[in-house]
């Protein structure tokens, strides 16, 4: 049976800071500009999958995280934790397919918004991997992982995403303007 370090482990190497900079590195020489990029239903599609899958990572990724240490090893008989912790390898594979699928068929500020957010992930991941072994970290329950940029990367992944698909700023969808006063119209 698995556990939490070898489920952290295989994380950690699938999305590993050196192996994921390198395939950064080599997909932005690949950048492509404004104009190409897919149809907005295949855009749209991709984003919405990646958002999907970055964000369910993100929940997997805090349930590991939050854990109280001493009850880590419990987590197995609890059958959620169970499945989200047995669940991180393939949401990681989905995470980085469904990223590839955005570089692919989006546009570029929408591609750069997610590569922020996959690099900010990337970074908790390594974080929370650096304190697996601390005892007096893991002891009094904190890991030094703040997932909060990871939080901030997708509220920037989906406005790019929202700008891209034709819906704009979501503060002037509810009829503001950028300094929050009341839109004459």
């Amino acid at each position: 049976m698995a556990t939490v370090q070898s489920v952290t482990d295989l994380v950690a190497g699938r999305l590993a800071v050196g192996g994921w900079n390198a395939l950064l590195a080599r997909l932005k020489t690949d950048r492509h500009d404004q104009s190409r990029g897919g149809s907005v239903e295949e855009r749209k599609e991709a984003y919405a999958l990646f958002r999907r899958s970055a964000i369910e990572f993100r929940t997997s990724l805090a349930v590991l995280i939050a854990a109280p240490p001493r009850l880590v090893g419990a987590l197995w008989s609890v059958p959620l934790h169970l499945r989200m912790l047995h669940r991180m390898p393939d949401d990681s594979s989905r995470l980085l397919d469904d990223f590839l699928a955005v570089h692919t068929v989006g546009r570029l500020p929408a591609i750069e918004a997610a590569e922020e957010l996959l690099t900010r992930i990337s970074a908790a991941v390594h974080d929370y991997s650096g304190h697996e072994d601390d005892r007096h970290a893991k002891r009094n329950g904190k890991t030094g992982v703040d997932l909060s940029p990871i939080d901030e990367a997708l509220a920037d992944f989906t406005l790019a995403v929202r700008r891209d698909l034709g819906f704009g700023d979501a503060r002037t969808q509810s009829g503001h303007d950028a300094e929050g006063a009341r839109d004459p119209d």
